[in-house]
């Protein structure tokens, strides 16, 4: 054995160790799926946040348009429900268009938090007081249906919820009554080809509803070109 080649999002399923000690070479491509999760999510953002803002579309004044979302995004906080490769990234992106604060929660303080200047705090405020809430965290037992209609009767009314974790963190039957009602502002939700969504149809039908494919990395075509990468290195 010479080359391990990796797809998946870490590597800590392979002894590195080992590897080094036997002269095997581990590839991995570990910031492919973490890229698109963290571009799509700045990007329904950004939709988000202007909403209803009046841009000039004139070719000569495209500038302004970045000019106005870092003004919004001056005024804004964004909560992390996890903080790991993804939050980490989003956070990056945003704090380059002018974003002005970073909370976040997590099972532990993390000293990763400095590379985003995020602060941490605890889960309840991070509710109160963010403007946009990033779920990043894996789904466990442990935090399943972790927002449900408590939570979002925690979140400001403006609030935007973007559901980037991997696996189900939200109660989607919850997630379509504060939705409906109003009770937060609008939610993007993975699409999650691999699996099946509970009241999918229902918040496909309002309109501050959004559903995005997070898992886009996941499809065999692009696994194909993945592995055929990994394969040239």
């Amino acid at each position: 054995l010479k080359v391990i080649g990796t797809l998946s999002e870490r590597s800590d399923h392979i002894d590195k160790k080992e590897c080094d000690k036997r002269g095997i070479q581990v590839i991995s491509m570990t910031s492919f799926g973490t890229e698109i999760a963290a571009d799509l999510t700045v990007a329904v953002i950004i939709e988000a946040i202007m909403k209803g803002v009046q841009v000039e579309k004139d070719k000569e004044k495209n500038s302004n348009k970045n000019e106005i979302i870092s003004i919004l995004l001056a005024e804004k906080t964004v909560g992390f429900i996890g903080l790991g490769d993804t939050a980490l990234e989003i956070g990056k992106r945003l704090r380059a268009k002018g974003l002005s604060k970073i909370t976040y929660n997590d099972f532990e303080v993390k000293l990763e938090e400095s590379e985003i200047g995020a602060v941490y705090e605890t889960f309840d405020k991070v509710l109160e007081e963010s403007d946009i809430i990033c779920i990043c965290c894996k789904g466990t037992n442990k935090n399943r249906e972790l927002f449900n209609k408590d939570t979002f009767h925690k979140m400001k009314n403006s609030a935007i919820l973007i559901d980037a974790a991997r696996g189900h963190v939200i109660n989607y039957s919850d997630l379509y009554e504060a939705l409906r009602e109003q009770q937060i502002s609008l939610a993007a939700v993975d699409v999650r080809e691999q699996g099946c969504i509970p009241y999918r149809e229902q918040l496909m039908g309002l309109n501050n509803s959004v559903f995005v494919p997070y898992q886009e990395s996941n499809r065999w075509d692009k696994r194909s070109k993945a592995t055929a990468s990994v394969a040239n290195d």
